[in-house]
């Protein structure tokens, strides 16, 4: 059965079960170096200064087919393209529900009223009630 499920993982993958079998066995190990320690290249300052030098090439074109294009589409995205460069994206509101539990406070009281239980110097015990309506 395991052979069986090796092999349909290795079709997924769409290497041969051998293949498949040799990059396990070559994969990243634990405790072993990355095989690309410097990460991912960055652009060549040429590629960087080239595309600075066709900037105001392109927004010409571009306001030229927000002016003129017939194909609707094409002029909303061209001016969304334009916008883009000027105005950042609003902010979005996102809600979150946290639950933490008892605080710090809460659980050094339970353990200082429990603690005077067991040594027998308590006359009333305090239960602290949460907002979910546990103890």
């Amino acid at each position: 059965m395991a052979t069986r499920d090796r092999t349909k993982r290795a079709k997924d993958l769409k290497v041969t079960p051998e293949q498949h079998e040799r990059l396990k066995r070559i994969g990243t190990q634990k405790g072993q170096p990355s095989r690309n320690p410097n990460g991912r290249p960055v652009l060549a300052a040429e590629l960087k200064l080239s595309a600075a030098e066709m900037s105001p090439a392109s927004l010409k074109t571009l306001e030229w087919l927000r002016d003129n294009s017939k194909n609707d589409m094409v002029r909303l995205k061209a001016a969304e393209t334009i916008l883009s460069f000027n105005m950042s994206k609003a902010a979005q509101e996102q809600k979150m529900t946290l639950d933490v539990g008892p605080g710090i406070s809460d659980l050094l009281a339970r353990a200082g009223s429990r603690a005077n239980v067991i040594e027998g110097q308590v006359e009333a015990v305090r239960v602290i009630q949460h907002e979910d309506g546990n103890s």
